[in-house]
C-alpha cells in the first residue's frame, strides 16, 4: 500500500502542476477559467480566464492559440480550479490514510480497523482515476 500512496501522490503533483499552469494569467496572477461564446465569430466555443487581478473594464482575458498543447486539453477535458478542488481533497484523504495507519496502529478493536480498512479504500478508488497512468498496477483496485 505505500508504494501507491507514493505514487498516487505523484500523480495528484503532476496534476495540480498542470491545472496550475492552466490559471497562469498574462500578469502571472491566477483566475479561473469559464466557456463562453464569442459574438461575430462561427459561434465556437471560447476559453476565457477571468482573473481577480485584471482592471474593471477589461473583464477578463482571452487566450486561444498561444497555449501550450497540454494545457488546452486539460481546460477542454476540466475546470482547472475545480481540479485543483478535487486535488486538495484527494491529498486530505491521503493525510488521513497515513494519520490512521501509522498513529492509530496502536489502536485496535472492530471500530479502528473499520476506520482504516475505509481509509485505505477511499485511497484506492481515488488513486483509480490515475490508472490510465504509466505506474498504475492492477493490483491496486479494489475486488
Amino acid at each position: 500500500m505505500d508504494e501507491l500512496v507514493a505514487w498516487f501522490a505523484a500523480q495528484l503533483d503532476h496534476h495540480e502542476q498542470v491545472a496550475r499552469k492552466s490559471l497562469r494569467t498574462e500578469t502571472g496572477e491566477y483566475g479561473e477559467w469559464f466557456r463562453s461564446r464569442t459574438l461575430g465569430t462561427d459561434a465556437s466555443d471560447v476559453w476565457d480566464l477571468n482573473s481577480r487581478s485584471e482592471q474593471p473594464d477589461r473583464g477578463f482575458y482571452r487566450l486561444a492559440d498561444n497555449l501550450d498543447p497540454e494545457v488546452v486539453g486539460h481546460i477542454a477535458l476540466n475546470n482547472p480550479a475545480a481540479v485543483l478542488r478535487s486535488i486538495a481533497a484527494d491529498r486530505v484523504i491521503l493525510r488521513e490514510y497515513k494519520r490512521l495507519q501509522l498513529r492509530d496502529r496502536l489502536r485496535s478493536g472492530p471500530w479502528w480497523d473499520g476506520c482504516r480498512n475505509a481509509s485505505e479504500s477511499a485511497v484506492r478508488l481515488r488513486a483509480e482515476a490515475y490508472a490510465h497512468r504509466p505506474g498504475y498496477q492492477e493490483r491496486w483496485r479494489l475486488p
